[in-house]
Formats: C-alpha cells, sequence, structure tokens
C-alpha cells in the first residue's frame, strides 16, 4: 500500500487541492513515512463506505451477454418499425 493510500484510510488526514492534495492533519506536511506512520489512525467508516461503494458499482454494472441481448432487441425493434413505415422496401421475416 502506498503511502497515499494508507493516508486516505486515516483520521488524521486533510485534503487541499492548492498544496497538492492530502497531506498529514496533525504535521500539514506531506506524507514521509517509510512503512508505516506511527499517527495513522484507521477511519474505519470511510474504508467501509468505499467498500460499499464498490459493492453496489459492481452490482449496477451489466454482463457482457445481457449487453448483447439487448442491443440485438434494441436493432431488432428498429428494424421492426422500418419495416412497418416502408412495407414492402425491406423484407420481413
Amino acid at each position: 500500500m502506498s503511502r497515499i493510500d494508507l493516508c486516505k484510510n486515516c483520521l488524521n488526514k486533510e485534503c487541499n487541492l492548492k498544496e497538492g492534495g492530502i497531506r498529514c492533519g496533525l504535521t500539514h506536511a506531506k506524507p514521509a513515512f517509510e512503512n508505516t506512520c506511527t499517527q495513522y489512525q484507521e477511519d474505519v467508516k470511510k474504508i467501509r463506505d468505499d467498500r460499499d461503494h464498490q459493492i453496489e458499482r459492481k452490482k449496477r454494472q451489466y454482463p457482457l451477454g445481457l449487453k448483447i441481448v439487448g442491443t440485438i432487441a434494441l436493432v431488432w425493434g428498429i428494424y421492426k418499425i422500418l419495416s412497418l413505415m416502408f412495407v414492402g422496401v425491406l423484407v420481413t421475416f
């Protein structure tokens, strides 16, 4: 896990877009620790919300097969409408 990833999930973070993004809310400096931060406090609510958001996003994604079937149905429907509009011009099934 990178420094920024660790800081994103810390209660002590502060965000300042003018000064370069995420900084420590205690030292007001960019993260400079090697592997772990001694002031790190896990933001359990943010981690849980992020996980729930990813699960909901995956639920909203349609499988490829459903997209293909939907596209075929749409094209078929357009074809049928056009065949009704131009009777005799298009070949019907």
